[in-house]
């Protein structure tokens, strides 16, 4: 069995002892489960390591593309890539589901929008680095694979602790997927941040912790 599915499997097992000894493991127990899921994670981050390339770019799109019509049945303009043009009047082909929004330079293998969709969801005055950004430290895609693996289904990442910036970790192992190597930019924890990459570049949309 995968080292992800054996994860939540560990976890609840985790939970249930923790609850039949009274909310508390024994120190010789909470190492053992804490060595196991260690290696599982460990497991999981080389196994996303070696997901490079071509195909890791298209999983990531279509994550994308599956999202946008998840979250807007009602704007098939958004169902699928399509081609746009940037600030230089080049041609782009876009992808976006509202929370993420990523040009590529060249035409991918991807799903289109369905014919008769409708104006395109222009990204022009969208996909562009905040004034006054500056650049952040962006983790290793591998280690935010294995966070969205691990973590509660409504946890944040907290993508910039001086600048407050959090993100759904989801979003953002797909727009990393999507852009290789890429550098970020970020203002505050409320604006869009810029991703500036070889073969694209994109926007992510922060997210507020809850109080």
């Amino acid at each position: 069995m995968k080292a992800e599915k054996l994860y939540p499997i560990i976890s609840k097992w985790e939970e249930q002892w923790k609850k039949d000894c009274g909310g508390m493991l024994s120190p010789g127990v909470a190492t053992e489960f804490a060595l196991l899921k260690e290696a599982l994670e460990k497991e999981m981050r080389d196994a996303a390591a070696k997901q490079g390339g071509v195909k890791s770019v298209y999983n990531a799109a279509n994550a994308i593309i599956k999202n946008a019509k998840k979250c807007y049945p009602s704007k098939p303009n958004i169902h699928g890539m399509y081609e746009d043009e940037n600030q230089y009047g080049e041609t782009v082909y876009c992808i976006c589901d509202g929370y993420t929004a990523v040009r590529f330079k060249k035409e991918l293998p991807l799903e289109r929008i369905p014919d008769g969709a409708g104006e395109p969801f222009h990204l022009k005055n969208i996909v562009k680095k905040p004034n006054g950004a500056q650049q952040i430290v962006l983790p290793d895609i591998a280690d935010i694979k294995v966070f969205c693996k691990t973590c509660d289904k409504d946890d944040l990442y907290c993508l910039d602790e001086e600048l407050d910036v959090y993100v759904n970790p989801n979003y953002l192992a797909n727009i990393m997927g999507c852009l290789p190597n890429a550098t970020a930019y970020a203002r505050d924890g409320v604006s869009a941040i810029y991703f500036e990459a070889e073969n694209g570049d994109g926007v992510l949309m922060p997210a507020r912790p809850k109080k």
